[in-house]
């Protein structure tokens, strides 16, 4: 069975198939492929441009990270992952480039400072600038700074939310949706995905220490610094105040319950993780 899946440009496009195709000669069967086309023929519709993939079913339940098994399960994966890309990228990278992380949370960082005015209607003064608090000083302490093993290249997934990893019937576990890959050092999708998986884990950073993989980054200054950053309160905010969503229930629920209901919990692990890097 496959499937249509559109690309923003042909560029987009060739990357994924060109990645898809390389992870599979490499030995990384858990992701979808790529049907044989030619790609100068068409597919192009509406200014998209479509590939032909696989179907990978989903099993039931669907997976989320809502248990301690699932969120060791998609680690795994994200570095069997990167393992694999390691292999790719000893072959040449015709399409990968960085992506520099710390202007891009310093950007997220000022968009959220100017979205204020709105924030401010929902959201108490006194949690409003403790969020502030916690991304300057994460930013302050990560400047001109790099990552322990700074010369570790992979290929980032960019995009670790538990909707790009499918569990099969037969427990299988794939990783799909490669839109905001880029070449990079490791830890950033590490990051990602403690990000992801920390309300789950109600901000205990005791649990991390448990999980595979994490755990040893753990131990890298940089990776606590960059934790304190609460990159998912900034960006969902001004993504719901770029694209007018504050009229929506359901994103109301969303940004209070991470903003405000979970905000103990968060402000307890700021002051934890700081006292790792004192």
């Amino acid at each position: 069975m496959y499937v249509g899946k559109g690309f923003s440009n042909k560029a987009s496009f060739k990357k994924q198939k060109w990645l898809t195709k390389r992870l599979q000669k490499a030995g990384f069967k858990k992701t979808y492929q790529f049907l044989k086309t030619d790609m100068n023929k068409g597919y192009h519709y509406k200014g998209k441009y479509y590939g032909i993939l696989t179907w990978i079913e989903h099993g039931h339940p669907v997976f989320r990270f809502n248990s301690i098994e699932n969120c060791e399960a998609g680690i795994i994966l994200l570095n069997e992952f990167h393992d694999h890309t390691k292999k790719v990228l000893a072959e040449g990278n015709p399409h990968f480039a960085t992506t520099n992380y710390y202007q891009k949370w310093v950007d997220r960082f000022q968009q959220f400072k100017r979205n204020i005015h709105i924030v401010e209607t929902l959201v108490p003064s006194p949690v409003i600038d403790d969020i502030l608090k916690w991304g300057r000083e994460s930013l302050k302490m990560i400047e001109h700074r790099s990552p322990q093993e700074k010369n570790e290249l992979v290929i980032l997934h960019g995009d670790v939310a538990h909707h790009n990893f499918i569990r099969t019937e037969n427990n299988d576990l794939f990783l799909i949706d490669f839109d905001l890959s880029s070449a990079g050092n490791p830890i950033h999708d590490y990051l990602q995905y403690a990000n992801r998986i920390l309300p789950f884990l109600h901000w205990d950073l005791n649990h991390l220490t448990n999980l595979p993989v994490i755990s040893q980054y753990l131990r890298d200054p940089y990776f606590l610094k960059a934790l304190m950053y609460p990159t998912d309160i900034y960006r969902e905010w001004n993504r719901a105040i770029k694209q007018r969503l504050l009229g929506q229930e359901k994103w109301i629920h969303n940004l209070l319950n991470a903003t405000i209901e979970q905000f103990e919990q968060r402000s307890n692990f700021f002051d934890s993780l700081q006292n790792m890097v004192k």
